[in-house]
């Protein structure tokens, strides 16, 4: 059952597969009588999950040495931009050299919720699973391209959600100019960062 864990695996990797990830297939899954199920439980979950909200977060916000700002949206419902407002104040008090932007991009490129943060200081956009890169070799940083690694990757999983309003959110990304994009996996990317944003635009619209 194992062999054939991998083997979906490899299926559904390819062709960003390599053989040091089959260690990682097998460890992710476990006997339970006659069938796998996640190593990771519901429970084992939900820890997890109870440990990232736990976290100290007003320490780590105020620990950050660099310049860093905070921009929040408010082009949302009253309650939600009532959280955002006490959020940003609270962010001030706490961490007044934070100096980071937010854009919101609801299904860009899957759940509703989704938005993107720029450090505008070193105009860094931490722009999520926009361009994933499959592999576990990447260089942190490149100047090769990433768009056509990561769009095979996608066209294999896609996990786009492909909003009609697409092109018009990642044309707000690119207007912020960013000079490296930091992926949320595979290689962050360093250069033109509001062209390679539109090439991702044009290739999603085909």
């Amino acid at each position: 059952m194992l062999a054939e864990a991998v083997a979906d695996a490899r299926r559904d990797f390819d062709p960003s597969w390599g053989d040091d990830l089959e260690p990682y297939i097998i460890a992710r899954v476990m006997l339970d009588g006659v069938d796998l199920v996640l190593t990771l439980t519901s429970e084992a979950r939900l820890a997890l999950l109870r440990g990232l909200y736990d976290s100290p977060v007003d320490q780590l916000w105020a620990s950050l040495d660099l310049p860093t700002k905070a921009l929040i949206a408010r082009g949302d419902s009253p309650r939600i931009s009532s959280w955002k407002e006490k959020g940003g104040k609270w962010l001030t008090e706490i961490a007044p050299q934070v100096e980071v932007r937010w854009f919101d991009t609801p299904h860009l490129p899957h759940s509703w919720e989704c938005g993107y943060l720029m450090e505008e200081s070193t105009r860094t956009l931490l722009c999520g699973d926009l361009f994933t890169q499959g592999g576990a070799h990447n260089p942190a940083v490149t100047e090769s391209d990433i768009l056509e690694p990561s769009e095979a990757f996608r066209r294999q999983m896609d996990y786009f959600s492909h909003t009609k309003n697409a092109g018009e959110m990642i044309e707000r990304l690119a207007s912020a100019a960013p000079t490296t994009l930091a992926c949320m996996h595979g290689s962050a990317w360093r250069g033109d960062g509001a062209a390679l944003l539109r090439a991702l635009s044009d290739s999603l619209s085909r």
